[in-house]
């Protein structure tokens, strides 16, 4: 997967298809099998960025929860209908129908169980107790949320060191909002680092809004 868009290491078409190319050599050299897709990476995907809140977007995908990111349960049918093509099992169109099959019938959910009993079960992190609200600063249009930007907020929030730590995303771009309606949530473990995202929120939020 080679997410391309302005904020990622494939910011053109020709980034992207030199990344595709490069995967697909050292695949080849090392005797696998690779396929590689350009996604859109031009704005986050699912809700939540930091270790916890990312693995709760993916859990409740898994779960095949009503409330799953759209977007991220879309992205992984479609990885994982490739995926189940290229074991030969499923024909060309037939993969993404059958992963999911896979979700709704609920057996990825006792799967994944599965691979965690096996890995052993890890204690589910606290969030973060320090918080900071992030308002949209006028009425329209969201038109692009900068992935460079929301990922420092969040790295200076914390994340990944501080498991609790990172951002969950109300709005995404596509959205329409009032002025004064929340867009996102900072979550981290201390107050010096919550100010220190603060500030650079108070900067650059990361949110471009169109009336």
């Amino acid at each position: 997967d080679v997410p391309m868009g302005n904020s990622t290491k494939a910011k053109t078409w020709k980034d992207a298809n030199h990344l595709k190319d490069m995967f697909e050599m050292v695949g080849k050299s090392l005797g696998m099998k690779v396929k590689v897709i350009v996604t859109d990476g031009s704005h986050p995907i699912g809700r939540g960025i930091g270790p916890l809140f990312e693995a709760e977007d993916v859990m409740s995908v898994l779960k095949n929860e009503h409330d799953a990111p759209p977007d991220l349960r879309k992205k992984a049918l479609f990885m994982a209908g490739i995926l189940l093509e290229m074991t030969g099992k499923y024909k060309k169109g037939e993969g993404e129908k059958a992963a999911t099959q896979l979700l709704e019938s609920g057996k990825a959910w006792v799967k994944m169980n599965e691979i965690i009993d096996a890995q052993g079960r890890m204690k589910k992190p606290a969030k973060g107790k320090f918080t900071h609200q992030v308002f949209s600063a006028q009425a329209g249009k969201i038109v692009a949320v900068d992935n460079d930007k929301v990922a420092k907020i969040a790295r200076i929030s914390g994340n990944p060191e501080d498991k609790g730590a990172g951002i969950i995303l109300n709005k995404n771009v596509g959205d329409v909002v009032k002025k004064g309606e929340l867009l996102y949530m900072v979550y981290a473990c201390s107050q010096i680092k919550l100010d220190l995202a603060i500030d650079y929120i108070n900067h650059c939020c990361g949110y471009e809004v169109e009336k």
